[in-house]
């Protein structure tokens, strides 16, 4: 297996594999299918979970990427089950646990815990999905397949473009680090320097980030003027895509009755 080099912002994993080889217009909507499935389940469908779970357990393998690569993006989705935390402190049931927290009664259900689960569950798989897609398909690839299943023409060119100069925004970001990195330096001494010190930075910061924003709208503006002293009409004309095989095309409608069904399942669980 080959070193995982990764392209711009590391979503993409560069390797040889039975996935990576897989038409991006079958991961799309397979992707999308499983996505779906997930949300639609009821809750209590916990042997679909499972079963989904070792789906994309298989997926994982299919695709060589190391498993600590796929696991550290996927905590991503921790901060958003944030949201969902406070399920276990209103829902109603049989009370699992009784304690005070800032002189307030908390009270934790059995009910609240089977909630919270079922969606942090639902949560990191969806999200753990996404990631897979991503890691194993060119974002070029992806927005051609948006463009097949006939996505809106402005969605797709506004990721496109999205996508190309947003490594430019990036790396003036970075030079702008290293330039403020080069006119500063590490404060050893007492307490009240080191605070001083941060607040600066702090306050560079701000205009940093005030700069770089002025810096993408002319930037923005210069390509869009660029663009269309070229002949740019509102539309990016791509080169024409051979169509999906029989076997192609067999594969997505099979996988996605195969997602119904599977949500049929959960239905009769739940």
């Amino acid at each position: 297996m080959n070193n995982p080099a990764r392209t711009a912002f590391g979503l993409y994993v560069d390797i040889e594999s039975n996935l990576h080889e897989l038409d991006a217009r079958i991961k799309l909507p397979a992707a999308f299918a499983l996505i779906v499935l997930i949300g639609a389940l009821p809750q209590g469908a916990w042997p679909v979970l499972l079963f989904l779970f070792m789906t994309i357990l298989g997926l994982q393998i299919a695709s060589e990427i190391p498993f600590t690569v796929l696991y550290s993006r996927s905590l991503i989705a921790i901060p958003f089950l944030l949201a969902a935390l406070p399920i276990l402190f209103t829902t109603d049931g049989i009370v699992f646990a009784e304690f005070e927290f800032l002189k307030m009664p908390m009270t934790i259900s059995i009910a609240g815990i089977e909630r919270f689960v079922h969606i942090l569950l639902k949560s990191w798989f969806s999200v753990h999905i996404a990631i897979l897609l991503a890691a194993t398909t060119q974002m070029m690839d992806l927005l051609n397949a948006m463009r097949v299943y006939r996505a809106p023409k402005m969605i797709v060119m506004i990721f496109r473009l999205m996508w190309r100069y947003l490594s430019i925004m990036v790396n003036k970001a970075q030079r702008m680090m290293r330039a403020r990195a080069a006119r500063s330096v590490n404060i050893n001494g007492h307490h009240k320097s080191r605070i001083n010190h941060t607040v600066w930075q702090a306050k560079v910061t701000g205009s940093m980030a005030g700069s770089l924003f002025v810096q993408s709208l002319e930037q923005s503006e210069r390509v869009y003027f660029a663009m269309l002293s070229r002949g740019f009409d509102g539309e990016i004309r791509l080169m024409p895509q051979p169509e999906l095989e029989v076997r192609q095309k067999v594969i997505i409608v099979f996988w996605i009755l195969f997602c119904l069904f599977l949500l049929m399942i959960g239905y009769l669980f739940g």
